[in-house]
């Protein structure tokens, strides 16, 4: 959903909309790319070979990437 919203953004003129959904948008991407990171990790089970430090190291980033997308998403829910 990346492209269509960096489509949409692009155009003019801007709309009331554009700020909440720029930060959706970026919340989003910076969630999705620890997902990432995750996923590469536990599929590698790379876990096993550093007794979980890894996840324990990603936990907190990745949490704290949740919460900032869901505040990002009740922001652009209102305006909408």
């Amino acid at each position: 959903c990346g492209q269509p919203l960096t489509d949409a953004l692009a155009r003019m003129p801007a709309t009331p909309l554009d700020e909440p959904v720029r930060q959706y948008q970026t919340a989003f991407q910076s969630l999705y790319a620890l997902i990432e990171r995750a996923d590469g990790y536990f599929t590698r089970e790379d876990y096993r070979r550093d007794n979980g430090e890894g996840m324990r190291a990603q936990h907190a980033p990745l949490m704290q990437a949740y919460a900032d997308f869901f505040k990002a998403s009740e922001v652009l829910d209102a305006a909408l």
